[in-house]
Formats: C-alpha cells, structure tokens, sequence
C-alpha cells in the first residue's frame, strides 16, 4: 500500500438490526458495487428498503453496508453484482425519499507531494518521510504549539515562492513601525534578526535558501520541492563569525525561555537550531567554549541543536572540529552520505559524529525563485537532522508534548536518542560515528510510538468495553504491525452486521469504537482479522 492515514479512523456507524435476507453481506465485494445514498429527513432506512421491495428491484441485489453520518441521513449500500450498479442507481434515485444517490468511488491519498522535483528528491524519500507525512506534515504540536526551526545562515531569499509562507513571524514585534516592540534590542525583528550586518533585512543567499529549503519548503503546493517538513516556521538568523553565531543561539534562547516562562504567551516554540557552518580547519571545540555553553544552555530549555561536520576526510576526535566536536548532550553531529548510502567526503569520529544524513546530490531549491539538483555537503546533511527532530515534534501524541513542557531539557534528550536509535545501519559509517548509521525518520516514529503506548504484539482482542453494553462498545485491541486490519461484528446466528477496514493507530491506545444502539438484545461476537489471523471475543448487548 502506497500511502495510507496512521492516525484512528473512528466510523461510528448506526447498525439497525433488519430481518430481510437483503442485509446479509457476501464476501468480497469491492468499492465498485457501493452506492452512498442521502434520504430525506425522516425517511428511514426502514422506509428506503421497503419502497425498494415495493418497485421492480430484487430485494436481494441490495443491501446496507453502514451509515456515514447519521444526522445527513448518509448512508452506504452495496449492490451485490457489478453488472447491476448503473441499473440499480438509476432506479434508486426515483424513490420518494431518496434524495441523492452516486457511486462510492476510490481516493487516491495525496500523501506524497505534488511538488514538480519531488520525483527527484532520493534525500527525503530515503529517509521514509513518505510514511512519516501520513502521520503528520509537521508545523504544529499535538496541543496546537506552532513549531519553530532556528537556522543560522548566511544569507536568505525570503521572497522565495516556496519559502515565504513557511517564514516565522515574531507576533510581538510590529512590522516596520521603527520601535522595538518586544524590547529585546532589536528594531523590527520580525522574522528573526541579520546579526551579520545588524539590521531586519537579510542578504539573499543561495546557501542558506537551501539549507532551509530542506527543513522547510513548502510541501504540496504545486512548486518546486518539499522540505522535511510541508508547514513549519523558520526562523532566520544571519551570522558570519563565531561571535554572530553566539549572539543568534542567545536570541534563540531568549525566544524559547520566554515561551517556557509564559505558557506560551510570548517568545517562540523553538525545537531545534541548525548550523550548517563552522571553523574550516580542525579545532577543538574548547577554544570556543561559548559555543558549548549555549549549546547546553539551549538545551535546559528544551532545544536541540544540530551541526554539520567538516568537509575534509578528517577524523574529530583525533583533530577537532567546531562545532561537530562540541561535547555537548544537545547537539547532534552528522556527516554526509550520497545516494549509494556511503559516507561521502567528510569528517567522521565514533565520539564525536553522531550519524550520517543524505548530502552531495541532495536536491533543494535555491534562491530566486530556483531548484538545484545538487546542494553537496555537510551543508545539506544538517538540515535533514533538524527538520527531522522539527517533524517528530509534530507526532500526534499528548503524552510527547506534555512532558516536553514539564520536562522540557529530559524530553529534548529523549528525541535526541529516537534519532539516533532509529537510524539504519550502513557499513561505511562503521566505527566512524556514534550510532553507524544514516538518519531515519520512519524508524525513528515507530519509536516515538512506543514511547506513546501503542501496543505491538500478536494479534489479540485485549478487552470489551462496557460489557454488558447498551450502545457504545470500546474494542481495546493489540496489532503486531501497524497495516489494515479488519473488524466485524455478528451475531450469534453467524449474520453480519457491522464491517469495516481501518488502520490502526500509530499513537495512543489501540481502540476502535462501535455503536450498537440499533441492536436488539442478546450475545454478539466481535472479530478482529488480520490476514489468515483472525480472534474473537463475545459481547452482551442489553
């Protein structure tokens, strides 16, 4: 299956119990036998199915498949030979109380995007972000904090077309009044700040377009590519040196302290800083220890930092580098792997380099309104860390986001050790970074969900709940993977009356609800089916 949704899909169908043979449900049938029927209000699916046996349709060539949304009156039929569809459907939409009837046709979810260069972007389809964007395309936390990426850079091309609606915005800073707003220093820093030149507006550059094009482009919206993330907010801080660089982590800092101090009323929800830049030749990090502090001070407020290595073959731990040979627990350190999952020309350290991310060849857009095909090293590595840990942020799961905001530098750690546990092994990065492996975004979602309870194991009916039930019954159940199952209800004749496909749920406990309420009294069974697997459980209904 190419693209399917990972979060629950609760249908919480009205099943009417009928005594006519046209309500049993054959096997195998496809979506090309089902009509969605509307009746007008107060016609009953007792009255549609009557006036059916009344008219010239055999009562056996349909049958109800479940209600959409009862307060429409929507509901889905099938017809039991294909053949007889059209015939069906033209005779259906004559009945009195039928007030619209068409085809239930097939979707095709748009989970991969429709950016023109996506086809050629291996960078983001190695890493599993096509599964990952049916979870969640980021932007936004599961109790609706808008993320932020800070990246520091040399220059940007904020008019881009596939960047502009993606820019952060500081909310307490108004534009171009001349007054600093939000008293922080600085005059209308409105997307983040050029400490290079120490103004608002920001030179165009290509390099930092792409860096950011990576963690940010705009996905699915007809241009150009699609960053790692399809909406988040990127905040843009030009530097040029190291004391820049410094500066732009404090402004960083400052954003996110706020947000914790305030719940959120002011500052920023910063997850992550980029740094796709450092001192060329080999040095050890303690020669600019401010880089470390900041890099520790981030991250007791629960920001991540990551930084590309060196472009040179060289090893850190024997040489240095700054920042990749940074000691700190906040900062995650990567190298750069082509298309052939091999480590490229660039520094490596089994200490000191966390990982390897895709790099030469990677494609990204480029300033003034372009594409390139081939953004080369480390510069392009970073960047997919960062938008990866952004991404993850965006996880459908409360229970992340909770204990990111009462244990925000604990929970930071936390995503750091799902990046790199989730990485695939490569035998080129070997004893040459920390984890041997090249980042994984897909691998790294599986263990955030987990970490949200999603219960993985054979496949088993955990519980039935309320039971006895009146209406609603809560199926608890337990999947050993993550692919469509299938659920129906029967009674204790062995007549159908309640099926339906569904996916389970990446995040939160394994559920799936049914509503009984049209059901006469007495001991159903529940099936949950999956392949030759099937289990059952009974259940009564008062």
């Amino acid at each position: 299956m190419n693209s399917k949704n990972l979060l629950s899909r609760f249908v919480l169908p009205v099943l009417l119990c009928f005594g006519s043979a046209a309500f049993a449900q054959p096997e195998n049938t496809s979506i090309e036998n089902e009509l969605i029927v509307r009746l007008k209000p107060n016609y009953s699916l007792e009255n549609f199915f009557t006036d059916v046996k009344k008219s010239d349709l055999d009562e056996h060539e349909i049958y109800f498949r479940n209600t959409i949304i009862p307060e429409w009156n929507l509901h889905l039929v099938r017809v039991v030979q294909s053949a007889q569809v059209e015939a069906v459907l033209k005779k259906i939409r004559h009945l009195p109380g039928v007030q619209h009837a068409y085809r239930n046709q097939k979707v095709t979810f748009r989970t991969t995007p429709d950016d023109p260069n996506f086809l050629e972007q291996w960078n983001m389809q190695i890493l599993g972000l096509e599964t990952v964007w049916d979870a969640t395309t980021g932007g936004v936390s599961a109790e609706g904090d808008t993320i932020v990426v800070a990246i520091l850079d040399s220059g940007f091309d904020v008019n881009h077309d596939d960047l502009i609606e993606n820019i952060w915005k500081n909310r307490e800073e108004i534009e171009n009044d001349g007054i600093d707003n939000d008293g922080n220093g600085l005059i209308d820093d409105v997307a983040g700040w050029n400490f290079a030149l120490d103004r608002q507006n920001f030179t165009v550059g290509s390099h930092g377009t792409s860096v950011t094009g990576i963690i940010g482009a705009r996905g699915n919206n007809g241009k150009y590519t699609s960053g790692v993330n399809w909406r988040v907010k990127l905040m843009l801080l030009q530097i040029d040196s190291s004391d820049k660089a410094v500066a732009a982590y404090y402004y960083v800092l400052k954003k996110r302290r706020d947000y914790n101090r305030t719940g959120g009323a002011k500052g920023a929800f910063v997850v992550v800083t980029n740094a796709s830049f450092g001192i060329d030749q080999p040095t050890p990090c303690i020669e600019y220890p401010d880089w470390l502090a900041v890099y520790d001070s981030l991250g007791s407020e629960g920001v991540l930092s990551v930084a590309a290595t060196s472009n040179d073959r060289i090893d850190v731990d024997e040489l240095g580098d700054t920042p990749s040979g940074c000691p700190s627990d906040y900062l995650i350190t990567v190298t750069n792997t082509n298309r052939e999952d091999r480590l490229a020309t660039a520094g490596f350290g089994k200490k000191n380099i966390d990982l390897g991310a895709p790099g030469d060849g990677t494609v990204t857009i480029r300033s003034l309104n372009g594409v390139t095909n081939n953004f080369p090293g480390t510069s392009a590595s970073s960047p997919h860390v960062a938008g990866a840990v952004a991404l993850l942020y965006s996880a459908p799961c409360e229970k992340l986001i909770a204990s990111f905001k009462q244990a925000p530098s604990a929970t930071a750690l936390l995503m750091k050790n799902w990046i790199l546990q989730g990485v695939d092994k490569l035998p080129d990065l070997e004893n040459k970074t920390v984890t041997g492996g090249r980042l994984n975004v897909k691998n790294s979602l599986e263990l955030i969900s987990e970490y949200c309870e999603v219960k993985l194991g054979p496949l088993e009916i955990l519980g039935l709940r309320p039971n006895p039930t009146t209406d609603e019954l809560n199926v608890f159940y337990q999947i050993p993977d993550f692919e469509d199952c299938r659920i129906r209800l029967f009674d204790a004749l062995g007549k159908l009356y309640y099926d339906e496909i569904f996916t389970p749920s990446r995040f939160g406990e394994g559920i799936k609800k049914i509503n009984l309420g049209g059901l006469s009294s007495g001991i159903y069974f529940v099936t949950i089916s999956k392949g030759k697997d099937v289990v059952t459980k009974k259940v009564l209904k008062y």
